[in-house]
């Protein structure tokens, strides 16, 4: 080994704890190698954790907060929020108990319906009865499934009474909306098909407002029967038109009338269609 090239270190060692060791390249290779791995340590400088990406954490933490804090009615804020038509809540009206004579008589109905006794019904039937506008003797009128299906469900629906005497009462009166102040009445049905039309009157040129596809809507049940074939109706999102009666399926198609007759017993005076 040259000793012109290396350090004064070097020299110290060498007449020092170098002196005489057999091993003297391997002792020196090492202290070389720890001094070169302890000037790489001593060269690495601190650097300070960047903020960079913890900045927008933050931000949007603060966003976050502002939003809710924004959003957050106050708490004397007493201001009701518009309301929708699906907060609206149906009303069945149902007066029958107002008059115990009449409710033992709809049930009597009830039950006649449900074992399809046809003397019970005949005997329910007033001498002369009004049929979709038509006068019919009662025994003229024959109790077929379907009359006895219409009966049925309308006894389930409610009613009301026609004016304040309480000797009218009919069947069914349909539900009202709490918000209406006039209220008016409807049932719901399904408008069947695809994109079918909606318009804006009950005309067939009249213009198209929207189409629905077999969907449940409300059907306005009008105070007066109208036979131009179209039936007012309502969707849940809001929009209003007339749609064609063959394309409104529903469980019940007739209404019934009972009247309290001069010896006070109920009887069914009338049974027309409710469109």
């Amino acid at each position: 080994m040259n000793s012109k090239n290396n350090s004064d270190w070097y020299s110290k060692i060498k007449n020092g704890p170098m002196g005489h060791r057999k091993d003297e390249e391997e002792f020196i290779h090492r202290i070389k190698q720890s001094i070169y791995l302890n000037s790489e340590v001593d060269s690495i400088t601190y650097k300070k954790p960047s903020r960079k990406k913890a900045l927008p954490v933050v931000v949007v933490l603060v966003c976050t907060m502002l939003f809710f804090i924004v959003q957050q009615p106050g708490l004397d804020d007493n201001k009701s929020p518009v309301q929708s038509s699906t907060q609206i809540k149906p009303k069945t009206k149902d007066e029958s108990a107002q008059e115990p004579s009449l409710k033992q008589f709809m049930n009597d109905l009830s039950r006649s319906t449900n074992s399809k006794n046809e003397n019970d019904l005949y005997r329910a039937l007033n001498d002369e009865v009004l049929f979709k506008g038509k006068s019919y003797k009662k025994d003229e009128l024959k109790f077929d499934e379907d009359l006895f299906h219409e009966l049925q469900v309308a006894l389930t629906m409610g009613g009301g009474f026609a004016n304040d005497t309480k000797k009218v009462y009919k069947v069914p009166s349909g539900m009202t909306e709490s918000n209406q102040s006039k209220r008016k009445h409807f049932i719901y049905v399904t408008v069947t098909g695809n994109k079918t039309k909606i318009l804006a009157e009950p005309k067939r040129e009249s213009q198209v407002l929207y189409e629905v596809s077999n969907e449940v809507v409300k059907a306005w049940i009008p105070e007066k029967v109208q036979n131009d074939g179209y039936i007012k109706i309502s969707t849940f999102n809001g929009n209003t038109g007339y749609v064609q009666k063959e394309y409104v399926l529903t469980d019940i198609k007739y209404s019934f009338v009972f009247e309290k007759d001069q010896q006070g017993a109920w009887k069914i005076m009338d049974i027309d269609s409710i469109w």
